[in-house]
């Protein structure tokens, strides 16, 4: 049993059950039945005896939008649209020829051109059949704004500013010619948050992903992100997600675990 914030996810469960639980309500997902648990934190309770495929994945507009933002899970039975079960097979045996191991991050390996390719491939079209299942469905994808070339601007520099660094507001607003009360304006009305949570939203994402390393300890995460002290990093990276960062490490490494 674990308690996590899920990325985007989907679980083919082939054996047994799973029941989400966020404390309000509960779903449960049985053999032959796809579930996508959305964005929400819950505890995963899983049968005595349990298989399944697991794709985890983050399929964006090039603006940062997620496709299909869902805080509620979605649960359907895998006959309904044999082709994502039969793409997801596919990739589960493309990623086990190509490493062994179908537990990895696909960010942490490095492979050869045509494996790279060929993993793509397979994932390509579970993404494809998955949008296809989301739309027959009826689950509507985020509509895509015409984005001010301003923020567009800014956007660029947020993804290339290196963390080890400062960031200063001043600096954000003087590559689009604004003030920055101006531009927090901007932004504001378009993405909803200030050029500095953005950017504090991927230092968090950042963060996550490192501690996912069991070779990287957390001391040194915490300069590469920029941070003064271990301390300062501790302190940032709780009140982002409620836990340490010794705290999401211990969990989520144990959830890695039970993923088969």
């Amino acid at each position: 049993m674990n308690y996590q914030r899920w990325p985007q996810a989907g679980w083919l469960i082939e054996k047994g059950s799973v029941c989400l639980d966020d404390g309000i309500r509960q779903e449960t997902a049985k053999a032959g039945e796809w579930i996508f648990p959305g964005d929400r934190r819950c505890q995963q309770i899983f049968s005595e005896e349990h298989q399944f495929i697991c794709v985890r994945f983050a399929l964006m507009w090039r603006t940062g939008g997620v496709l299909f933002p869902s805080e509620g899970s979605i649960t359907f039975a895998s006959e309904k649209f044999p082709e994502l079960e039969k793409s997801a097979h596919d990739l589960l045996n493309v990623v086990q020829a190509s490493f062994g191991d179908t537990r990895i991050s696909m960010g942490k390996v490095k492979e050869a051109a045509l494996t790279h390719f060929a993993v793509m491939r397979a994932f390509n079209e579970w993404s494809y059949q998955y949008v296809n299942a989301m739309l027959r469905l009826g689950i509507k994808p985020q509509l895509v704004e015409e984005s001010d070339p301003r923020v567009e601007t800014v956007l660029g520099g947020l993804r290339d500013f290196p963390m080890t660094k400062k960031l200063r507001e001043p600096d954000l607003a003087k590559l689009c010619g604004l003030s920055v009360s101006q531009l927090n304006r901007v932004f504001m009305k378009s993405k909803g948050k200030t050029p500095i949570e953005m950017y504090q939203d991927r230092r968090y994402r950042e963060a996550r992903k490192g501690l996912r390393k069991l070779d990287q300890d957390i001391k040194s995460m915490a300069y590469q992100l920029g941070f003064s002290s271990p301390a300062n990093f501790s302190t940032w990276f709780k009140k982002k997600g409620g836990i340490s960062p010794s705290e999401w490490r211990a969990r989520n490494l144990s959830n890695d675990l039970t993923e088969k």
